[in-house]
């Protein structure tokens, strides 16, 4: 019976040896597995010698968490780098002065920056999600040549009006084409170029200005010559206390010259000139200019009154004609 009972304990003592040999890499391996869970892919477990099914399972699952840890560090690489890139994008979008607006090929407007808002009057919460052709309306033709476009690539001007003000836009569309060769959407960019069109209306209009100078101003030389001809001419046939024909000479030579100094500064295209202050009789070139409109409208009778002789000032003769011919024809 003793020996019996020593037996008894011995298998007993053996059998949790061996269950213990076998559960332990089991339980190690579900341990190992839970933290793997938990994201500590670093984790490994002890590999024995041997083929058998648990050496196996272990180098097994030790390679397979040097492979998971390799790929997640891969992973988290690639994800930094696209979110520089995007912080990248977002910084250069920001920052540039031009409208970008992306789209989907419905029209829903899927990403809109800064630019394109400001010049467009709107704010992002109220673009996002929405048709360009819903918030834009003004874009509605453009689009619509866009998507039937073959390629997508178009650019047209077109006018808005923000803030009760008229603005030109260059809008230019470019296709995005997925993997399958298949327009999935479009990315619409946009210029404010109504200072560059007027700039060139202004350069056109500069050109016919200054044809329009040259013309003018080729006779005034021979109207000049000729006015002191005549006078010179007709002064020993008139009485010598009669100034008439000297002060009509005098006038026409000298509304030449303004007109010269006009069609100069017209030929400049037509900015303001600085005015050549210099001290004047007012009331004697306002005396002038009477005496000249009179004689040009002589079915109008023109009044001019004064209570003295004398108003002294610094003018611009030519400016200062211009406003008081300009009142009387007015």
């Amino acid at each position: 019976e003793a020996y019996s009972l020593i037996l008894i304990l011995a298998a007993t003592w053996a059998g949790f040896w061996f269950a213990e040999r076998l559960s332990r890499p089991i339980g190690n391996l579900a341990d190992a597995s839970k933290k793997i869970g938990l994201g500590d892919l670093s984790i490994r477990v002890l590999e024995t010698k041997g083929n058998d099914e648990i050496s196996v399972l272990a180098r097994s699952f030790n390679q397979m968490t040097s492979k998971l840890e390799v790929q997640r560090g891969e992973l988290l690489a690639k994800t930094d780098q696209i979110e520089q890139r995007k912080i990248l994008f977002d910084s250069v979008l920001s920052s540039v002065s031009t409208g970008v607006v992306g789209i989907k090929s419905n029209g829903e407007i899927t990403f809109i920056n800064k630019s394109a808002l400001s010049l467009l009057d709107m704010t992002e919460s109220k673009a996002l999600g929405l048709d360009l052709e819903i918030v834009v309306p003004e874009f509605s033709d453009f689009l619509k040549k866009t998507k039937t476009s073959v390629k997508g690539d178009i650019s047209s001007e077109v006018q808005v009006t923000r803030r009760g003000k008229l603005e030109i836009l260059l809008v230019r569309t470019r296709a995005r084409v997925n993997h399958s060769g298949s327009i999935d959407g479009f990315v619409v960019v946009f210029d404010d170029v109504s200072e560059l069109v007027s700039a060139q209306k202004m350069a056109a209009w500069g050109d016919v200005a200054r044809r329009i100078a040259h013309e003018i101003k080729n006779p005034l030389t021979p109207i000049k010559l000729s006015a002191e001809r005549l006078y010179r001419k007709l002064n020993s046939l008139i009485p010598p206390n009669d100034k008439s024909l000297k002060l009509y000479t005098d006038m026409i030579i000298r509304q030449t010259n303004d007109i010269q100094r006009i069609v100069d500064d017209f030929s400049k295209f037509a900015r303001m000139p600085e005015p050549e202050k210099r001290k004047i009789n007012l009331l004697e070139l306002i005396s002038d200019i009477v005496l000249l409109q009179q004689s040009a409208m002589p079915d109008k009778k023109i009044y001019f009154e004064r209570n003295k002789e004398l108003a002294l000032g610094f003018f611009d003769v030519t400016m200062m004609g211009q406003v008081f011919t300009n009142l009387i024809k007015n």
